[in-house]
């Protein structure tokens, strides 16, 4: 499946956080023949695209293609970064879901004890790994947001999730669902919305007044994959944190690497992702103003660590050959077998 004809929508858009309009121009990307641009903001330092693609357009692309291209491996890629061998799976193996799982599970223990009477709902469950294992370790209560019937139906089968719409806009004007969820999952969604800020606001008045709400995004600084079409905003550790307060959220713990000058190596998991448990809370007014320099700075830096640079004239990610690289990992792996041998 390859719907490279597909029309685009675009709009004119500014910061959603700060309202600034003023930007720094960042990369390039080429998707469906279009090429994408992504600026930062030079007030609050949120990176999104603009001009951005259409609701309308999302909204219908999550409903009928991403999941169908994503699955037949037709994904968008930077050359040959992407998984070329993704398959598309019937179900979930239960010993087999993904390390986003685990960590949300892993967060979310140390706030909220989950049991058969949680009632937990996920915006943007996808294929159902996350609500799935954990009602195979809790048994909770789940429910489900998501647009496309084709792994919804799925999800449903497989892990008992009750599905109760497509959007979380729909939620908006509709108070049935107002304060009945333990906890509110969303997990790799907010970067793909229109209007993060509506949408936060809209989830949270779902979530119990002593509830929890628990989000996960890719890293700005080490995820060398955020800037896609799928992604109108991208968020580091403090524009995340910053649009969660001002849409009133009270931020309980951030799980990431705050200090991008503190990795030495190439980052893991942990460093590319960002997530975040946090309860309802009161919206803070005033918006810090970040060094735009320093941010950049540290981008190109968390690129570099990933092994990978930027080339804006291609819009593409390039594989950067350090020297010396391949005869450093043959000493560490030598020292390392020696080193067995002694102990």
């Amino acid at each position: 499946m390859n719907n490279n004809n597909i029309e685009l929508e675009f709009e004119e858009t500014g910061c959603i956080i700060c309202k600034y309009r003023k930007y720094t121009t960042s990369d390039t990307i080429l998707w469906k023949n279009t090429k994408m641009h992504f600026v930062i903001c030079q007030k609050c330092g949120l990176k999104y695209m603009n001009p951005r693609l259409t609701k309308k357009f999302y909204d219908s692309f999550y409903k009928n293609m991403f999941w169908e291209e994503k699955l037949a491996g037709d994904g968008f890629s930077f050359n040959d970064f992407s998984d070329k061998n993704i398959k598309k799976p019937s179900n979930i193996k239960l010993d087999n879901f993904g390390p986003h799982s685990y960590r949300l599970i892993s967060q979310i223990n140390d706030v909220i004890q989950l049991s058969s009477e949680t009632k937990i709902l996920e915006l943007g469950t996808g294929r159902g790994g996350n609500l799935g294992l954990i009602k195979s370790k809790h048994n909770c209560k789940v429910f489900g947001v998501e647009p496309s019937d084709y792994v919804k139906d799925s999800a449903s089968k497989q892990f008992g999730i009750k599905f109760i719409g497509s959007f979380v806009e729909e939620f908006a004007d509709n108070s049935s669902y107002d304060g009945k969820f333990d906890l509110v999952i969303m997990s790799h969604i907010l970067e793909n919305t229109t209007n993060p800020i509506n949408s936060l606001l809209t989830l949270r008045k779902l979530i119990k007044p002593k509830g929890y709400f628990y989000i996960e995004t890719p890293n700005l600084y080490y995820h060398y994959h955020a800037s896609n079409p799928y992604h109108p905003y991208i968020f580091s550790p403090e524009t995340l944190e910053l649009i969660l307060k001002v849409t009133g959220f009270n931020v309980l713990r951030i799980h990431c690497e705050r200090n991008p000058s503190n990795i030495k190596t190439k980052p893991n998991n942990d460093s590319m992702y960002l997530s975040i448990v946090a309860n309802l809370g009161v919206a803070q007014q005033d918006i810090p103003n970040v060094n735009i320099s320093k941010l950049i700075s540290e981008w190109d830096r968390g690129m570099s660590l990933m092994g990978v640079k930027y080339n804006n004239e291609s819009c593409q990610m390039e594989k950067i050959h350090h020297k010396r690289s391949a005869i450093y990992y043959i000493l560490k792996k030598t020292v390392e077998v020696i080193r067995s041998f002694i102990n």
